[in-house]
């Protein structure tokens, strides 16, 4: 049973590179953080993360797929938990383009406010990369989706998709006092994948709460996000 679904694995990600290369349209993971039991940040209004970027990543998936340019897999479609081993092994599928990740911030210090885009910094095993939120880790799973990625792209790639959304977001929305970070993320770990995650604004704070809980926002986010993924493929494209 296991050879037979690891065979099936290969073969979807055979299918999803001879797809991208016939019609010559990205695949774009995005991935809703938290879902199911893993609410993530609660604002102090009582907005739950995991709806705040299921919403976000919904209508980001829909814009993109408007384009005509882009095909979409998200990670989660629904209110479901899934592990940050398998979040981590869609990214690094074969034929994937990249990665985009959506979260929402928080700080005891509820002044802050603003969005950040993060990408992944040195190059740490399985051991020592940080989790967000509470979720259990299998460091094996991790270890082996890492090694699934195959050859890695130039390490420039995931910091200048980072400095294009950052440029676009910063035209539309408030942005964090550092708004380009990097951090030691599960998420962001396999290099193979341009990868970043973007943090939307801080549920901590009253404003981006309210602000994080409107469709009129979240449309902002994605807009913005479609815009910088215009960018950096007409970039990379030559």
């Amino acid at each position: 049973m296991a050879q037979r679904s690891r065979a099936n694995r290969r073969d979807r990600d055979h299918l999803a590179a001879a797809e991208t290369a016939r019609h010559g349209r990205a695949l774009i993971v995005i991935d809703p953080g938290h879902g199911g039991r893993d609410g993530g940040t609660v604002g102090r209004s009582g907005t739950l993360e995991k709806n705040v970027t299921l919403a976000a990543a919904r209508e980001l998936c829909r814009l993109l797929l408007a384009t005509g340019r882009y095909r979409v897999m998200l990670t989660r479609a629904d209110d479901r938990y899934v592990s940050l081993e398998r979040r981590l092994a869609l990214g690094a599928a074969r034929g994937v383009a990249l990665l985009i990740s959506l979260h929402a911030d928080a700080s005891p210090d509820h002044a802050l406010r603003g969005a950040s885009v993060i990408i992944h910094s040195g190059n740490e095993t399985a051991s020592r990369l940080r989790r967000i939120g509470g979720a259990p880790v299998n460091p094996r799973a991790i270890a082996r989706a890492l090694r699934a990625g195959g050859a890695p792209h130039p390490e420039q790639g995931s910091e200048f998709l980072q400095s294009r959304l950052v440029d676009s977001l910063d035209d539309d929305i408030r942005m964090a006092e550092t708004p380009s970070r990097a951090d030691r993320l599960y998420v962001l770990a396999n290099k193979a994948t341009p990868s970043v995650l973007v943090e939307m604004g801080y549920l901590s704070n009253r404003h981006d709460e309210a602000l994080l809980g409107s469709p009129r926002y979240q449309r902002v986010i994605a807009s913005a996000i479609r815009d910088a993924l215009d960018e950096y493929f007409a970039a990379v494209r030559g």
